[in-house]
């Protein structure tokens, strides 16, 4: 579990990052559910897949510049969660991320942000989300496994000269550092 304060333009925002395991539930239900929580908590909610995330320092990265986007008014979607997961993917094509990102079909894990003005609302948030989808703490959300590498090289279209062309050898790090780079060069252009 990670939870940062952040400060975007003077205006305070608490995050908390945190993997789940939850009961199989189907696609509509799970987000029903989430919007639920999310206008009953005051909170927004970003549910990712656990197989394509290498670090929460990219969800970290992907939050701040969707906080920036919308207070200087250059965001793309109308919703700040979905603004979040352009700026991890480094796309601007809003149908093809919505395909690739959210969990999909039956959901029985997921990485979730939780992004609030209040730490009480996140901590509402959280336990709501425990009781509600019957979810514990994933710990293992971030751990890289040779599959999930290999579908992070494929979801972020890394290549593997980009790869050899990093100066660490920690695959772990290099992924990290080039999909925050993908995040930065998307805020430029946005």
């Amino acid at each position: 579990m990670h939870k940062l304060r952040i400060c975007e333009d003077g205006d305070y925002f608490y995050l908390t990052i945190k993997g789940y395991k939850i009961k199989s539930i189907g696609e509509t239900e799970f987000y029903n559910k989430l919007e639920r929580i999310s206008k009953y908590a005051g909170v927004h909610l970003i549910a990712i897949r656990p197989d394509i995330v290498v670090s929460p320092l990219n969800l970290v990265i992907a939050v701040r510049y969707a906080l920036r986007a919308f207070r200087k008014r250059k965001n793309i979607s109308d919703k700040l969660p979905i603004e979040v997961l352009l700026y991890l993917s480094g796309r601007r094509e809003i149908n093809k991320v919505l395909k690739i990102f959210p969990p999909r079909g039956v959901v029985e894990e997921c990485i979730m942000c939780i992004l609030g003005k209040d730490h009480s609302l996140i901590r509402r948030a959280e336990n709501l989300i425990i009781s509600e989808f019957n979810a514990k703490e994933n710990l293992t959300a971030f751990l890289l496994t040779e599959e999930k590498i290999s579908k992070v090289l494929e979801t972020y279209n890394i290549s593997q000269d980009e790869i050899s062309n990093t100066y660490t050898t920690d695959i772990h790090k290099t992924l990290t550092y080039l999909i925050a780079t993908r995040s930065a060069l998307f805020a430029v252009r946005a």
